[in-house]
C-alpha cells in the first residue's frame, strides 16, 4: 500500500480489520529489521495503538517512522534505541512528552506535530 492509499485508509477509516491486520504487518517489517539488522523502519500509516515492544530490541535503528499511527504514549523503553536519530511521531494521539526522549542523545530530527501534546513529564534537555 502506497503513502497516499495509506492516509485514506486512515482519514476514511474504511478498512474493517485494520488493526489486526496493521499489528501483523507491523511485526512481520520488525522481523525482517532485526534479520537485517536494518538501520531504518517504516511502520507508517498501520493504525497502530501503541509502540510495538519488538521493536526495542532493534539496537542499530537510526531512523523510525511511526507517523500516523493512533499511538497514545511514548513508553520509557523507548530510551533503548540509542542509535535513533530520527524519529517521526507526527499524527498521533500523543499527549505527554516521556523523558525518555530525552535520554535519547544522538537524536537529531524529532517530529511531533498533529498530536494533542498538552505536557511535558519533565524538561529534556533539548527543550530551552
Amino acid at each position: 500500500m502506497c503513502r497516499i492509499q495509506a492516509i485514506l485508509h486512515y482519514a476514511e477509516g474504511q478498512c474493517k480489520d485494520c488493526h489486526e491486520n496493521s499489528s501483523k504487518l507491523a511485526e512481520q517489517r520488525i522481523l525482517e529489521a532485526q534479520r537485517s539488522n536494518a538501520s531504518h523502519l517504516d511502520l507508517f500509516g498501520l493504525n497502530l495503538d501503541a509502540i510495538p515492544e519488538s521493536l526495542y530490541q532493534l539496537a542499530n535503528l537510526t531512523q523510525l517512522d511511526l507517523n500516523l499511527n493512533q499511538i497514545s504514549a511514548i513508553p520509557e523503553a523507548l530510551s533503548q534505541l540509542t542509535s535513533l536519530t530520527v524519529l517521526y511521531l507526527s499524527g498521533n494521539q500523543i499527549s505527554v512528552i516521556p523523558e525518555a526522549l530525552g535520554q535519547l542523545a544522538n537524536l537529531q530530527h524529532l517530529d511531533l506535530s498533529i498530536n494533542q501534546i498538552s505536557a511535558i513529564s519533565r524538561k529534556p534537555y533539548w527543550v530551552s
